[in-house]
């Protein structure tokens, strides 16, 4: 339930980005009003064949028809194709509304209901705030120039059972050695930054274990309940990938905008075959990922900033 409503609440507050990329503004409000006929016309539809046939089969036959809906709406090539395509998405969101019901009430016993309802309003209220606000910053970066106004990057954001799944992967990966990276890193400049950071955080150098413990907990994306992992294109030249984090800049400060903590790791982007396979992904390079939530100010890591050499020593002012 709360994914059909979080998806509402995202492309909503994304809206003007998205009409304006499509050329469309006139029909812009097309977008939401198709959505939502599409619930309010599914769902009777949805509940009978629930009760005709296999509830479970409806119910992931619902998630499939939301997903190919939001995967076509990512490919959409105009407005008329976009609003096509999220009457689809309405389809199947209608279909994840009446099932998640439906099931709650076949295999939740009488007594224990208004629990399950007290965490259903929950996920509700989640999905009113967290949709706009995700959608909010992605968005607001997504309108900032860049050195050449390219955009080439493309934005994988992992939460959840995949996010799990991608942090035990990439902790695997590191403890076996598994290193593979697209774009080179500095090793001299990395092992200085990494003894900076150590000594900041009271890790001694020859202190293997707390290294790779302190390593896991950033594979782990300091356990932040979201990662969103930037990737420019297989072709990317210098110039394209500096446009890429130039996005990533500005979407550090938008979530910094709305109220979001946010931590750059660079570390995701050195088993970058870890995480294509993890995602199922066959293009795209990864440059760098970005963990965000909500910081618990009292852990040491969020505690720690990285030192900076004097402006003197990188700037020059010319007149």
């Amino acid at each position: 339930m709360a994914l059909g409503m979080l998806d509402s609440y995202i492309v909503a507050t994304a809206l003007p980005s998205i009409a304006a990329d499509l050329g469309g503004p006139g029909s812009m409000t097309w977008i939401i009003t198709a959505y939502a006929l599409a619930i309010a016309a599914s769902t009777q539809v949805w509940g009978k064949l629930s009760d005709q046939f296999d509830r479970k089969a409806m119910f992931l036959l619902s998630v499939a028809v939301f997903l190919t809906g939001s995967m076509l709406c990512g490919l959409a090539p105009a407005m008329g194709a976009l609003i096509g395509f999220r009457a689809l998405q309405g389809i199947g969101a209608g279909g994840l509304l009446v099932g998640a019901m439906a099931m709650v009430q076949v295999l939740v016993p009488p007594k224990e209901s208004t629990r399950i309802s007290s965490w259903t309003g929950l996920l509700l209220g989640l999905s009113l705030v967290g949709g706009p606000l995700a959608g909010g910053f992605l968005a607001d970066a997504a309108a900032a120039p860049s050195s050449s106004n390219a955009q080439p990057w493309q934005v994988e954001v992992v939460s959840g059972a995949k996010g799990d799944e991608l942090a035990d992967a990439l902790v695997a990966a590191h403890q076996e050695g598994r290193r593979s990276v697209d774009f080179p890193y500095s090793e001299a400049v990395h092992q200085k930054r990494r003894a900076a950071a150590g000594g900041a955080l009271q890790i001694g150098f020859d202190d293997h274990e707390a290294r790779a413990a302190y390593d896991a907990e950033s594979l782990r994306f300091y356990g932040a309940p979201h990662v969103a992992l930037l990737f420019a294109p297989d072709t990317a030249e210098a110039r394209l990938a500096a446009d890429v984090g130039m996005y990533g800049q500005a979407l550090l400060l938008a979530m910094q905008a709305h109220g979001v903590s946010s931590c750059p790791q660079g570390l995701l982007s050195f088993y970058v075959d870890t995480v294509r396979e993890t995602l199922g992904l066959e293009r795209g390079k990864p440059l760098f990922g970005i963990s965000f939530g909500y910081a618990d100010r009292a852990a040491p890591v969020n505690r720690f900033a990285a030192g900076r050499v004097p402006l003197d020593e990188t700037t020059r002012f010319h007149a």
